[in-house]
């Protein structure tokens, strides 16, 4: 990657954030970093943007002691978080682990533990590196479930967890070029064995899509792109008919005058 071309990328990488965001004076943000080229690009990135903005970066990384190669995975974060001065937390997975769902369990509880740090350290924006590849297996993922594209969601740009900001500002950079930010800086990058394990559904989903002609990406990509519209439409629809007919009592309690609810009544009658 060029030195013009990665000013751009950062540009866009910056204009999303100060567009699309609002953050506090000085503002404190979490960053998880697992060691992966999309997590070291995420900590590069938000490292020029937050001596930008006198702010202040804490690098979380979750341990789940799942391969031998997860110590080895911890100091490496740690070392490349302090080489940059900022503070790492590593969160070892304490509690007995699953014999089925073992993925999905690790995924909850790394969200729960790195939240909890978040509460205990006043942060109110946690980062995530989940890019444009990630949107698309897990859009696929859900289609195969359903057997259509029609209402489906994908990876959220951003979402609320009570007072926590939860972000994820690559999510329209495809990895390749999240390695070639690397590349360019010369920082190295961990590949977790586990994305190359099919046991594991999402190794199995991006093989096959590793099979798909350019065509058909497109094609996969436009839905995806399609339905985050419409999906975000009924979202600020939803959002707007709370925010014009719920009311506030003085005691608390809300309440919706029911004829104003946009559905058949006579459906919902009994």
């Amino acid at each position: 990657m060029k030195q013009n071309k990665l000013k751009l990328v950062e540009k866009h990488f910056f204009r999303n954030l100060d567009c699309n965001l609002s953050f506090e004076e000085n503002p404190h943000i979490g960053l998880c970093v697992s060691g992966g080229a999309d997590s070291m690009a995420l900590v590069i990135l938000m490292n020029n943007w937050i001596k930008k903005n006198n702010g202040k970066i804490t690098i979380f990384h979750f341990n789940h002691g799942l391969r031998e190669e997860s110590e080895i995975e911890s100091k490496f974060v740690k070392n490349f978080s302090n080489d940059l001065g900022y503070e790492c937390k590593v969160i070892k997975w304490q509690d007995s682990k699953p014999k089925s769902g073992i993925m999905e369990t690790a995924r909850n509880l790394r969200y729960k533990k790195i939240i909890q740090e978040c509460e205990k350290k006043n942060i109110l924006h946690l980062m995530t590196a989940h890019h444009h590849d990630d949107s698309l297996e897990t859009f696929f993922m859900r289609s195969l479930r359903k057997k259509t594209y029609d209402g489906l969601s994908s990876i959220q740009f951003r979402r609320i967890h009570e007072s926590l900001q939860i972000i994820r500002p690559l999510i329209s950079f495809k990895k390749m070029k999240l390695k070639e930010i690397c590349k360019f800086y010369k920082i190295d990058w961990i590949s977790d064995s586990s994305n190359f394990n099919f046991i594991y559904e999402r190794p199995r989903i991006r093989d096959k899509l590793s099979f798909f002609s350019e065509k058909k990406l497109n094609f996969l990509d436009k839905e995806l792109k399609k339905n985050k519209v419409e999906n975000e439409n009924i979202e600020k629809k939803i959002a707007d008919f709370f925010i014009f007919n719920l009311k506030h009592n003085e005691n608390g309690s809300f309440e919706i005058d029911k004829k104003k609810i946009p559905y058949n009544q006579s459906k919902y009658s009994n």
